[in-house]
């Protein structure tokens, strides 16, 4: 798909259904991951998880919560960690 519609375009996965924006560089995700998380909100695009993923997922949480819960998370995906899990 980007070699048609280029690095950033949007699709519709059903008619009259909500973008979805598609990133195709790395570049790309490394910004909206280090942006300001009151500027995205990803917990509110990602609701229709909830039932999968359960209420306190942080892929649902928004804001000061999803920073205290990746805060969280993060101990576990150090590079130390990561080669204990080899």
């Amino acid at each position: 798909m980007q070699r048609k519609y280029g690095d950033v375009f949007t699709v519709r996965l059903v008619p009259r259904g909500r973008p979805l924006v598609l990133f195709t560089r790395p570049e790309h995700a490394k910004e909206i991951f280090a942006a300001d998380p009151e500027v995205f909100s990803a917990g509110k695009g990602n609701a229709i998880l909830g039932p999968i993923m359960g209420e306190h997922s942080l892929l649902l949480q928004d804001s000061s919560q999803h920073k205290r819960a990746r805060k969280l998370l993060m101990p576990a995906f150090n590079g130390h960690a990561l080669r204990s899990y080899e």
